[in-house]
């Protein structure tokens, strides 16, 4: 007989599906069952041809039915699924969710990067208190970055951008055997996101930079492997300083991918992707000035859990939601100056966002002009045949910088 309090969650992103089975206990604090992760990786086919592989909708129904009869052998009253960056750009998603629901019975929901952004904080909220202060919350996933700035549990500064591990070791492209070059790639381009940032929020006064997700979660747990002094998780939480992050990227770094998975022991698809989040994180951290991180414990699946309870929150405030945010298409190279229905551009070849993308159930380019459609064809095509070039595109409609409201 279904457990009126246990409820599973299946998160399915742009590099991994996971899976948790939780019980909501009477004190509202979460008690995990069960949770697992699978190595797929959707992203590699969205951002290289635009859709997912019938190989990949094979695994991906495999893997839910796993996790389904997993589930149900716990007795879960609800089973939700939800799904983020790689899988709502992805031209044949309906089919996709269809196939899912007419196999299995469950129905995917496909978020928002504002949604994931508020999901995001709940987790965070359970670990540590974010009520006072001013907190930057950067959560990485394999196809986006989810950027959120509080003060004083009040979000002042919400966006998601299509900057994910994922999504760039596909436009440069990445190889075991250029991984020097693919690093240099990556510096240049996350500095250039950097310098978008700044243009946005200025300089920042952050107290407290948060970073989660996987990249996140294995940086905390492997860093005790290149550091025997390194911190560990105590009350849900790693706090790395500076000088130990620095310590644990140079140490990843000079390894080469199997030496990673030999020595780290780290999981095969979790080591490439390990070096763009360096590259990230370590930009951010220069960026807002911070002696360190602070890495949950927690990840996107315990917030998909969190969204499953039917309002039954566990311990911690929530905060007023973000909107939804944009999510600019990172480009450079060709720059169109105007566009019919939309304002001049900007120099950066971060300053567009993909207005196109706010309902987050159409495919890029639904509803836009000729200009941006085509830019995002010729962008699914490079990547297709490897180049590592994108491109400018015109503003959003709403203009750079407005929070589009709900």
């Amino acid at each position: 007989m279904p457990d009126q309090n246990v409820i599973g969650a299946i998160d399915i992103g742009s590099n991994a599906i996971r899976m948790i089975c939780a019980r909501l206990t009477e004190d509202y604090r979460i008690e995990e069952l069960e949770k697992n992760r699978t190595p797929i990786r959707l992203g590699e086919d969205v951002f290289r041809m635009g859709y997912i592989t019938e190989e990949r909708i094979e695994q991906l129904l495999a893997t839910i039915k796993v996790y389904q009869k997993t589930l149900e052998q716990n007795n879960c009253k609800e089973i939700c699924a939800y799904c983020t960056s790689a899988f709502r750009e992805s031209g044949n998603r309906q089919t996709v969710i269809e196939r899912v629901e007419m196999e299995t019975g469950i129905q995917l929901e496909s978020i928002s990067g504002g949604k994931e952004a508020q999901l995001l904080q709940r987790v965070v909220q359970r670990v540590m208190d974010l009520s006072k202060g001013r907190v930057m919350l950067a959560d990485l996933g394999g196809g986006s970055l989810e950027v959120t700035l509080l003060e004083d549990g009040e979000i002042e500064f919400a966006e998601s951008f299509r900057m994910g591990t994922v999504r760039m070791l596909k436009m440069f492209p990445y190889h075991p055997e250029r991984e020097k070059a693919f690093l240099n790639w990556a510096e240049y381009y996350v500095e250039d996101f950097i310098d978008f940032l700044k243009k946005r929020l200025g300089k920042p006064r952050v107290e407290t930079l948060v970073i989660t997700g996987g990249n996140a979660t294995a940086i905390g747990r492997f860093s005790g492997k290149t550091d025997r002094d390194a911190p560990g998780f105590s009350q849900g939480r790693m706090i790395l300083d500076k000088q130990r992050f620095s310590k644990f990227k140079r140490s990843v770094i000079k390894l080469n991918l199997n030496e990673r998975i030999r020595d780290l022991e780290m999981e095969e698809d979790r080591a490439d992707v390990i070096l763009p989040a360096l590259v990230i994180f370590e930009k951010l951290l220069k960026f807002t000035g911070c002696s360190g991180f602070v890495i949950p414990r927690s990840d996107s699946v315990t917030g998909s859990w969190m969204r499953c309870g039917n309002g039954r929150e566990p311990t911690g405030l929530e905060h007023p939601g973000a909107g939804h945010p944009f999510c600019p298409l990172l480009c450079r190279k060709v720059h169109w100056p105007t566009c019919s229905t939309r304002k001049p551009c900007g120099n950066s070849r971060f300053s567009s966002s993909m207005n196109c993308l706010s309902s987050m159930n159409s495919s890029p380019g639904t509803g836009c002009c000729w200009k941006w459609r085509l830019c995002y064809t010729i962008l699914a095509v490079s990547s297709a045949f490897g180049s590592c070039q994108t491109f400018d595109v015109p503003d959003p409609e709403h203009g750079t910088g407005r929070r589009h409201q709900q």
